[in-house]
């Protein structure tokens, strides 16, 4: 005997449910270094004015968004906003130690940084988005703790190996011991750092970009560059893209391919679970 026991319920352990898709508009259409430079308005008159003293062309990376989620539903379509979320993809969700932190921003400096100098026609990149963090670090030095804090680059700090210290920091954010080797190799035991704040993507949909790459043969600049590849943030207890072709805003032919594919499902119909007596 069925029951139906479940009708247009929103699903309790929400997700995100985000999309990479490719529209039969602009068909492999690219934009131009022109368009490109626009959208951070290098060449604009008051932007030339206001830098004309400048010695080389830097252009600030500093995404307005970039933390992306089960909400607000959008589509991600101009060169800055998918630029934003391929930096939370390689180089975000990154909470845990200091080596995160390095490993991120040497990511963006090996992947983003020629690539986007390329792109734009500039002579430099700065990512400018920062955030002020405290860590805690602990003396390896004879069980002698530093009670001073000091304003210290993360990037001078040297991770000590297991097998060589003596002290062990429980501390979550550090999962380890540092040495600052920038103050005549003292170590130090606590310290403020401006970390980059590359942004995150849901667990649910952290990875989606590189195997919508991998799966179709294309590169992270084909992503950035070809106008008919959108991003849709959504989530699965609104399903809005769905709820947008269903209702015939949206032609589901326009629609060449969505990745991942997430099925004809449509987040109003019944769900039947099957129970015997």
């Amino acid at each position: 005997m069925k029951y139906q026991i479940r009708w247009g319920c929103h699903e309790t352990n929400s997700s995100s449910m985000h999309s990479l898709i490719l529209t039969k508009k602009n068909n492999n259409i690219r934009m131009t270094q022109e368009e490109i430079r626009s959208e951070f308005y290098l060449d604009e008159e008051w932007y030339k004015e206001r830098h004309k003293d400048d010695e080389k062309e830097v252009v600030e990376i500093d995404p307005w968004e970039n933390e992306f989620g089960r909400s607000p539903f959008s589509v991600l379509s101009s060169f800055r906003d998918k630029l934003s979320y391929a930096i939370a993809e390689y180089c975000g969700n990154n909470y845990s130690r200091i080596e995160s932190y390095i490993k991120s921003e040497k990511v963006f400096n090996e992947i983003f940084n020629p690539l986007l100098i390329n792109l734009i026609g500039c002579d430099e990149i700065e990512y400018g988005k920062k955030d002020y963090r405290h860590f805690e670090i602990y003396s390896d030095v004879g069980g002698e703790y530093l009670d001073e804090v000091e304003q210290v680059p993360y990037g001078n700090l040297v991770y000590i190996e297991k097998e060589n210290r003596d002290d062990i920091s429980d501390d979550e954010l550090v999962a380890g011991m540092y040495k600052n080797m920038s103050k005549d190799g003292r170590p130090i035991e606590e310290a403020w750092f401006y970390i980059p704040d590359f942004g995150s993507i849901d667990h649910q949909s952290w990875g989606l970009l590189e195997g919508f790459l991998k799966s179709n043969n294309l590169t992270l600049e084909d992503y950035l560059v070809r106008k008919d590849v959108v991003v849709i943030i959504d989530g699965d207890e609104y399903c809005e893209l769905d709820n947008l072709i269903n209702c015939g805003l949206i032609e589901k032919d326009s629609i060449v391919l969505r990745y991942p594919k997430h099925g004809s499902y449509d987040c109003c119909e019944g769900i039947e679970d099957e129970e015997t007596n």
